[in-house]
């Protein structure tokens, strides 16, 4: 859709009727003169499209739209648009019928405003809808850029640019649509509101009344109905009981005389068999105290003097245990003396060790003196004779030593002429020698090859040989370690299988129900999953589990129903899937009530008594949640019965103490019988099995690797062997060559000629020095004859002060001396002190060795009398068991007695109770005959209905109703009813029901109300989402679109969309331009050029993205240079063809890309329009 044509009439400038005609669908340009109305034709366009903010058009109300405000004589201003609707894809929402479409905004002066569409009268929302469907959104244009707002869109709000996105994405409709429905919902809710009041402070106090009302006349009407019937139904029970009487007078009173009669004999036989009974208790008796008495006193007489023995031994044990203890501690004793002197021993070595070192030193340095005084003295002693001080040989003169300096000289000259002859002679035979060695035979040659490959192999061979670092003494040691810890492990799994098999019988047997079973799923019983974490609380947990000890734990229900099914189990089991089992702790308020009654230490939690794995939380729980462990009988007794605690408690000896009123206890077996202490032992003995299987089978892979490393070692030294034979060998047949002998002569030719070199070097040095030493003599001789007397007073001095020291030297020496033969006696002194110590601890450990041995006899003596003790016990305990069974028997007897007492007692009180009924029933046979008749003329209808009292099913049924009950019910609904007589509204049901549909109907509406109000938000919501996943894909594409052309248009600049800082898509979207690698942190930094340049990419990034049908651009280039304003007239006409343009514009850069010119002119106070085109220019 686009414009076509346009028609002003009385806008603005336009005074007349002016037609603007031909407008092309693509690119329009408007240009003129200021002041010539080029912006009113855009101006006339947006009055058209329903603009409301006037100020966007320059006028501040509707009348200032009209020439001249009305005051030539133009009192209406009209403008009408023709568009083209030819592309039925991009036609307004209910217009793809029309090819044109015709709006006309007509506006009067005093505010009149209408509008037509296609020449009928239409709403304003009508028309702004019609332009909303195409994205022409007057009142948030991003189509429109008026004069001198080109650079205003770049100083848009973060929502005022995401509204530009949302125009785009063509959800901008939607938000006016939004805002209708929330004013909807707003009176929806306030419906709901005034309903809900009117529910709450009207309809349902009154409703509540009247129900009350209603439940109380209810009840007072049934209560009526059952009074009557109670009334008669007692009555009835009364007639039947007093007719009974009268009738069953006789027989009852025979009955009863003949029940006494019988309850008098039964009394005289109970009495003789109290009397048989008690003879035997009597013979019981007798014979306990002839057979059992004697032997009782003997056996305890017996064990008496055993237990006595026994103390007597144990305190022998327990003396020769100290005394062995005390030989511990002195043995121990005396070690640590031997070891703090022999600390004390280290430090002396070491002292006479640096002491030692010191006379060395101090030695050396009084013999270095002692040398440098004969040294000096010799010195002198030359100087004397007048030789040179400096000289060794001491005793020759300058001259002497001058003249031996020219002679070796001389010499050294002669030999080294000599070895130079020889060198050159040696190196010339070298040098022919050589050129025959070079012609040698080819077998000698491949000879020396084969030799140095030989060589090289056995070279290889050996340090791939020693690279493996195999050490022989390494196997064996690992191969014992593997031998002993196989024999560890050996007995080790004997220990768990006799562990394992005391309690195979408790363990839970099956096969697999089903191939490819997972056994890990089945957990085992309680007692196995449990680790006590002190063995004293296995008693106590073992009377906290009871029977579910014994119970499967297995992970799920399914596998329970496998094993059941199909898992052939031995014996009946209860078992616990872990994802059903529900168990429960004690609350935290409970335990914490239990401390503060009997304290922290006394009472603890039996799950924290005990170490499980996670996965088995609940399962525990459900063992041991819900019961408390205490130290103490007191303890558990206030655990268990104090208010606030009641939890089940058992002792750590096993008694148990149940809320509900019952105590278990009693002697139990030795805690050597736990299965609890039996398991727990038996999964330490596992683990430490897999530690050691663990441990043997590195041992088993080293030792592997170790032979493996062997056998290689063994492999390479066999290789070596045999490459250093084959090298021998290729040897010898080297050395059988003719031509060896010449190599060998030839090497040492070459040694000879090398030596030969070095003395020839040496002797030309002994030459030099030679010459040195003759010239320093010839100058020490001139020098001589001056300084002589100088010379001998120097050496005085040196050896005066040599003297010195060699004194002081000697000095030192002895102090020294002194001070080391003092270290060494504390040395010997602690030696002997070591010695005394060596024999202490020898008679110490010889005492230890006695005491110990009498030890382990006085404990092979205790434990003989302890054997025989209980042995003896036990025969008492025997005894003492028959002496209970006689007990027994004596107890029962009596107890038989005693019933039979109890029993004679209450025959005669039955006898007398028989007595006084006797008595009564006379008088109530004579009472009965007056109620019958008395009753018969009170109630006449007990003649009618007499044959239906007692009747099952009847009203009169005795058996469904006590009469009793029934009496007092009657008394309780009399009293009721005359309580409810007095306050009872007896027109309450008709209130009530109109009440009651009335609330009903405010009810319904609520619900039509509220569903209404769910249904619009739910549309809502749903929009939304479309709305926003709508809008991050038109950002998305939009930013891209934006970058590119901002950087087509300004090189080396980049741009872009993004949300507010710590913000989303959805808070708006801020414009950020960069330039290279710099991003500016305002757009404030940029020229009014490039802020254009910025908003027009933007506009035109909108437009690739979902095209208006039109963009209106007054003077966007009015801050460009021409280059710009060209490239952009170019860009719009050949990128741009899917919108139509019309842009105001005064530079020729930017109209003369325009397929279609207008022309304004201002003649005679009115605006003219001409057109032009390409070709007329």
């Amino acid at each position: 859709m686009h414009i076509q044509e346009i028609v002003i009439d009385g806008f603005k400038s336009y005074a007349k009727r002016t037609v603007v005609d031909g407008f092309d669908p693509m690119f329009n340009a408007i240009t003129g003169l200021n002041g010539s109305g080029k912006s009113n034709i855009l101006d006339s366009i947006c009055f058209v499209l329903g603009i409301s903010k006037l100020e966007q058009v320059r006028a501040g109300s509707l009348q200032e739209l009209v020439y001249k405000q009305g005051q030539a004589g133009v009192t209406r201003a009209s403008v009408t648009i023709v568009f083209k609707n030819k592309d039925k894809k991009a036609s307004p929402v209910g217009y793809e019928a029309y090819d044109e479409i015709t709006v006309c905004r007509q506006v009067a002066i005093g505010g009149r405003n209408k509008y037509l569409i296609n020449g009928h009268v239409a709403q304003q929302n009508r028309v702004q809808n019609l332009f909303h469907s195409v994205q022409l959104n007057i009142n948030n244009p991003h189509f429109l850029i008026m004069q001198g707002r080109i650079t205003k869109v770049i100083n848009m709000s973060p929502q005022e640019i995401l509204g530009l996105i949302a125009e785009a994405a063509g959800t901008k409709m939607y938000e006016s649509k939004k805002e209708a429905a929330m004013k909807t919902i707003e009176k929806k809710q306030a419906k709901v509101e005034e309903i809900q009041k009117i529910l709450s402070e009207d309809i349902t106090p009154s409703l509540e009344k009247l129900r009350k009302e209603r439940a109380q006349y209810m009840t007072w009407s049934a209560g009526n109905a059952e009074k009557e019937r109670l009334e008669r139904f007692v009555v009835a029970a009364d007639f039947a009981r007093a007719e009974e009487v009268t009738q069953q007078s006789a027989e009852e009173m025979e009955r009863m005389q003949q029940d006494k009669a019988n309850q008098l004999q039964a009394c005289d036989d109970m009495q003789a068999a109290i009397e048989e009974k008690e003879q035997d208790i009597a013979a019981l008796h007798q014979s306990k105290k002839d057979e059992m008495g004697e032997e009782m006193r003997r056996a305890e007489q017996e064990a008496a003097e055993l237990s006595k023995a026994l103390v007597q031994a144990t305190a022998g044990w327990q003396h020769a245990q100290e005394g062995a203890e005390g030989e511990k501690k002195a043995v121990a004793k005396i070690n640590k003396s031997k070891a703090d002197l022999q600390k004390q021993q280290a430090s002396r070595a070491a002292k006479v060790g640096k002491a030692e070192g010191s006379v060395e030193t101090l030695h050396a340095q009084v013999t270095a003196a002692q040398e440098k005084l004969a040294d000096l003295e010799r010195q002198r002693q030359a100087l004397q004779a007048g030789c040179d001080a400096d000289s060794k040989d001491g005793d020759k003169s300058l001259a002497d030593q001058l003249k031996e300096a020219k002679a070796r000289s001389v010499s050294a000259e002669s030999e080294l002429k000599q070895l130079s002859m020889r060198v050159k002679h040696l190196k010339v035979e070298l040098k022919e020698r050589s050129k025959t060695q070079k012609s040698a035979g080819k077998e000698f040659e491949k000879l020396q090859a084969e030799l140095d490959k030989a060589e090289s192999a056995a070279s290889k061979a050996a340090a791939e040989r020693d690279a493996l670092s195999f050490d022989p003494k390494r196997e064996e040691e690992v191969g014992k370690r593997v031998a002993e810890e196989e024999h560890a492990v050996q007995a080790l799994r004997e220990v768990v299988d006799r562990l394992a098999a005391s309690v195979s019988n408790l363990e839970v047997e099956y096969t697999a129900p089903r191939p490819g079973f997972d056994r890990r799923k089945v957990k085992g019983i309680v007692a196995s999953l449990m680790r006590l974490k002190e063995a004293g609380n296995a008693t106590a947990l073992e009377v906290a589990c009871g029977a579910k000890l014994y119970q499967l734990v297995v992970a799920d229900d399914q596998t329970g129903k496998e094993l059941l099914s199909g898992g052939n189990l031995r014996r009946r089991v209860t078992i616990i899937p872990l994802n059903k089992i529900d168990g429960h702790a004690l609350p935290p308020q409970t335990v914490k009530n239990a401390h503060k009654a009997v304290g922290p230490d006394r009472a603890e939690t039996a799950l924290s008594l005990v170490g499980y794995d996670a996965e088995l939380e609940n399962a525990m729980r459900y063992v041991l949640g819900r019961t408390l462990v205490c130290k103490d009988v007191e303890a558990a007794k206030a655990c268990a019965f104090t208010e606030g605690i009641r939890v089940r408690s058992v002792t750590v000896d096993g008694d148990l103490f149940d809320p509900a009123g019952t105590l278990t206890g009693g002697t139990r077996g030795p805690a050597s019988n736990s299965v609890l202490l039996k398991f727990g032992e038996l999964m330490e003995r596992r683990a430490e099995l897999k530690e050691k299987e663990g441990a043997l089978a590195a041992l088993q892979r080293e030792l592997a690797a170790l032979r493996q490393s062997g056998a290689q070692f063994s492999a390479l030294d066999e290789k070596v062997s045999l490459a250093q034979h084959q090298a021998t060998l290729v040897k010898g047949r080297l050395q059988a060559n003719p031509f060896y002998r010449q190599a060998e002569e030839l090497r040492e030719m070459e040694a000879e000629v090398a030596a030969s070199d070095e003395a020839l070097a040496s002797k030309e040095n002994e030459k030099k020095t030679a010459e040195e030493e003759a010239k320093r003599l010839e100058k020490q001789v001139k020098e001589y004859a001056s300084s002589w007397e100088k010379l001998m007073e120097g050496k005085d001095k040196e050896v005066l002060k040599a003297k010195d020291a060699l004194a002081a030297a000697q000095a030192k020496l002895k102090a020294t001396r002194e001070e080391n033969e003092a270290i060494l006696l504390e040395a010997q002194a602690a030696a002997e002190e070591m010695t005394t110590l060596e024999e202490q601890l020898a008679q110490a450990e010889e005492a230890l060795k006695t005491a110990q041995e009498a030890t382990s006899g006085a404990e092979e003596v205790v434990t003989q009398r302890r054997e025989a003790f209980e042995a003896a016990e036990a025969q008492v305990k025997a005894k003492r068991d028959e002496v209970k069974r006689a007990d027994k028997a004596i107890a029962a007897a009596g107890k038989e007695v005693e019933g039979l007492k109890k029993k004679v007692e209450e025959a005669r009180l039955a006898v007398k109770k028989l007595e006084h009924a006797i008595t009564r029933f006379d008088k109530e046979t004579v009472d009965a005959h007056k109620a019958v008749e008395a009753m018969l003329k009170a109630h006449p209808w007990i003649k009618t209905e007499r044959q239906l009292f007692g009747k099952p099913g009847s009203d009169y049924d005795w058996s469904a109703t006590d009469p009793k009950r029934a009496r007092e019910r009657m008394k309780e609904v009399a009293e009721q009813q005359e309580r409810l007589g007095k306050k009872i509204n007896k027109k309450v049901m008709g209130m009530f029901d109109k009440a009651e549909q009335e609330y009903q109907e405010v009810m319904d509406k609520k619900r039509i109300v509220e569903n209404d109000k769910m249904k619009i938000e739910a549309v809502m919501q749903e929009l939304d989402e479309k709305k926003n996943a709508a809008l991050k894909t038109t950002w998305s594409k939009v930013n891209r679109d934006f970058s590119s052309i901002f950087h087509t248009l300004l090189p080396n600049a980049k741009c872009k969309l993004e949300p507010p800082e710590g913000g989303t898509v959805l808070d708006g979207l801020v414009l950020r331009v960069g330039f290279g690698d710099c991003w500016k942190d305002s757009l404030s930094e940029l020229s009014g050029g490039q802020r254009s340049l910025l908003a027009l990419s933007l506009i035109l990034a909108l437009l690739l993205f979902k095209p208006a049908p039109m963009y209106i651009l007054d003077e966007i280039d009015a801050a460009l240079d021409l280059s710009h304003t060209q490239n952009i007239g170019s860009m719009l006409k050949t990128h741009f063809k899917n919108s139509q343009f019309i842009i105001v514009s005064l530079k020729e850069g930017m109209f003369n890309n325009a397929n279609v010119l207008f022309r304004t002119k201002f003649v005679d106070g009115v605006s003219t329009v001409t057109r032009t085109t390409p070709g007329q220019r």
